[in-house]
């Protein structure tokens, strides 16, 4: 059997991924069950996410932030929970990235948890770490973002912000598409039904973006 503690069984998972990950770069921050390693301008980083209790089911999400963006947003939209200091500029799943809709591992026991951790450890290698590595600068977090503002993108999870967070960007990384981006992102608003205010700190953000100064 699985322990029952919660604690626990993350530790196990840590003890497990600390000599695959550490060797990168990457801390462990037990508090909010996730690996950071610092990148160009923020951060990039890898969250086990574990639900249940008795037995526990596990997955990972993987992100990458770009502090100038995600402070500013928090500043113009004033929403703590959506903006604090662990949010992520993008964002995904271990499903996504790999597009298997199953990629959540049952902990019944430690045969089960080995399995799922030799997994983890396949998929950081193939795919995870491979996709930090491309996100740790701020140009291509950009490019994953905002290559087509039209459609909903699968690299976040809340695709109003993505508006905010990709007009952002593009202005820090001295994009020539800002003005592109706000018009194309007013229209994605607008069909996601996003309320006034919302909208209206969205126009705000653009006017800064247009005024401030990068040099």
């Amino acid at each position: 059997m699985m322990p029952s503690d919660r604690e626990e069984v993350a530790e196990f998972f840590r003890e497990g991924l600390d000599p695959l990950l550490i060797p990168f770069g990457f801390h462990f921050d037990s508090q909010r069950l996730q690996y950071r390693r610092k990148s160009e301008g923020g951060n990039t980083n890898i969250t086990l996410s574990l639900a249940g209790s008795g037995i526990y089911t596990i997955e990972l999400h993987l992100g990458a932030r770009h502090d100038l963006t995600e402070n500013l947003i928090g500043q113009i939209t004033f929403n703590t929970a959506d903006f604090s200091p662990y949010s992520n500029t993008i964002s995904t799943s271990m499903a996504k990235l790999i597009n298997h809709p199953f990629a959540r591992y049952s902990l019944s026991d430690y045969t089960t948890a080995d399995q799922a951790l030799d997994e983890l450890k396949n998929f950081l290698q193939t795919h995870g770490l491979p996709f930090l590595d491309d996100t740790s600068k701020p140009d291509r977090i950009h490019a994953l973002l905002n290559h087509n503002p039209a459609s909903a993108n699968p690299y976040v999870f809340n695709q109003t912000y993505r508006c905010f967070r990709g007009l952002a960007i593009a202005r820090y990384v001295q994009s020539g598409r800002v003005t592109e981006l706000y018009k194309a992102y007013k229209e994605q608003l607008v069909e996601l039904g996003t309320n006034e205010i919302l909208g209206q700190k969205f126009d705000a953000l653009y006017n800064h973006l247009r005024s401030v100064s990068l040099n």
